[in-house]
This record gives C-alpha cells, sequence and structure tokens, in this order.
C-alpha cells in the first residue's frame, strides 16, 4: 500500500516536473523568436557589407603591391618601371572592378600607389608605398596624383 502511494506521489511529482520543464523550453523558444525578429531588422543590408568589402579588398591589393615592389626592386636594381608590372596592371583590372581606380607614380628609388574608397564617405583613399606606409588618407586619388611616396 505504501508503494503504491509512493509510486503515485512520483508520478505526480514527475508530471509537475514535465511540465515545468515544458514552461521553460516554450519561454526559451519565444525569447530566442523575439530576439531574432527584434534583432532582424537592425542588420544592415548586404549592400553595406558589399561596399565595406569593396574597400578592404582594395587595401588588400595595395598592400600586396608592397611585396611585389620589393621583388621587383631585388630584380632590376630600381623600382623604374614598376608601375607597368605585372603585378600592378593585376591590381589595376582588380581595383577597376571594385568601382575604384589604381594610380601609381615610380622613379628610380621610390613608388607609391592610391585608390579612392569607395564607402559611404568618399572624401578617402588608400595609399602603399616603397618604404612600407600603408595608410587611409583624407582627399583624392586621381590622374593628377603624383606622389612617389604616401604623403
Amino acid at each position: 500500500m505504501i508503494r503504491i502511494k509512493n509510486m503515485r506521489e512520483n508520478q505526480v511529482k514527475s508530471k509537475k516536473v514535465v511540465k515545468w520543464v515544458l514552461l521553460i523550453v516554450i519561454a526559451v523558444v519565444i525569447t530566442f523568436f523575439i530576439l531574432y525578429f527584434y534583432f532582424a531588422g537592425h542588420y544592415p543590408n548586404s549592400d553595406t557589407y558589399d561596399i565595406y568589402s569593396r574597400d578592404v579588398a582594395i587595401k588588400s591589393y595595395l598592400t600586396g603591391l608592397r611585396r611585389e615592389g620589393g621583388l621587383y626592386a631585388q630584380e632590376n636594381n630600381s623600382y623604374k618601371g614598376f608601375c607597368n608590372s605585372k603585378e600592378v596592371t593585376s591590381a589595376i583590372g582588380s581595383i577597376k572592378n571594385k568601382d575604384s581606380q589604381l594610380f601609381c607614380n615610380d622613379n628610380q628609388e621610390e613608388w607609391a600607389v592610391c585608390a579612392q574608397l569607395v564607402q559611404w564617405d568618399k572624401d578617402k583613399y588608400f595609399c602603399s608605398d616603397s618604404i612600407g606606409t600603408a595608410q587611409t588618407i583624407p582627399g583624392e586619388c586621381n590622374e593628377n596624383w603624383d606622389y612617389t611616396s604616401c604623403p
């Protein structure tokens, strides 16, 4: 008799535990849905990410030219002609695909490249040069840009 009574008490307790567990699970699921729908409307759209990824790609191409410039100078004993090398030509095409344009200047002792960034504030450009500079600079990078080192 005592066993049956204990079994019934255990069944009642386990039903209460199951109800509480179900309530907790439902509450967690509802919380996740609320958070998802709240934050889903607050993320920037994919166009924003595309703009920033283009800037990152431009910076990456120009920064990569620092290594290529060093190799070019080792092979040619000068930087003269680096702007016409296949590495720079390749970067020009890649940057053009990112809606920007690369400008390059070289002489015997140094070279520099720049490209206008395409982010929201288009008043900055990225510059990389033979002395290792790679930085974002306020201003315009265009056909009148005549530096052989980043300003």
